[in-house]
Parts: structure tokens; sequence; C-alpha cells
């Protein structure tokens, strides 16, 4: 695909992406290419963070499917992924 067309497949993709995780407390660490980093318990720390982050992904595979949905051209497929366990984080 051409630059622009991949630009264009991903752009609504990365902010429903990105409004899914900070819907549920999470921080867009950053985006690689297609795949998103995000970390929940950062800047501020709750004691569900790691339940937030499974519930996250879960809405984020339905957003997606929703999107699919809206657009055929889009086609979009996913895996997810949640890590738990502690971080340091350095602002």
């Amino acid at each position: 695909m051409d630059p622009e067309d991949v630009r264009a497949r991903l752009a609504p993709y990365y902010a429903r992406v990105r409004a899914e995780l900070e819907s549920f407390g999470g921080t867009v660490e950053k985006f690689i290419g297609d795949a998103v980093v995000a970390l929940f318990g950062a800047p501020m720390a709750h004691e569900d963070d790691p339940e937030r982050g499974v519930r996250a992904a879960l809405a984020i595979k339905k957003a997606v499917e929703a999107l699919n949905t809206q657009d055929d051209w889009l086609d979009i497929h996913l895996r997810t992924a949640v890590h738990t366990g502690e971080a340091l984080v350095v602002r």
C-alpha cells in the first residue's frame, strides 16, 4: 500500500484505540506502526489497574469490529496482550 493509504487506514484506528484506553484510565505510551503501547497506573495508580487493562483490551476489540462495520475498506484485525507487573516510570 502507499504510505498515504496506510496512514488513512490507521488514523481512525489510532483515534478509537486511544479513546478506549483513556476511557479506562490508560495512557498511550506510543504507537509503533500499527501497535499501541499503553500504561495503566501511571501517572496515577489505581488498585484495579490490571482489570482496567483487560477491560480496555476487550473494549478495543469491540471498537475495532465496529470500525470495520462502518467502513469495509478498513478491514482491521488485531490481537491484544496485557502484561502485569511493576514498572519504573520516569517523567
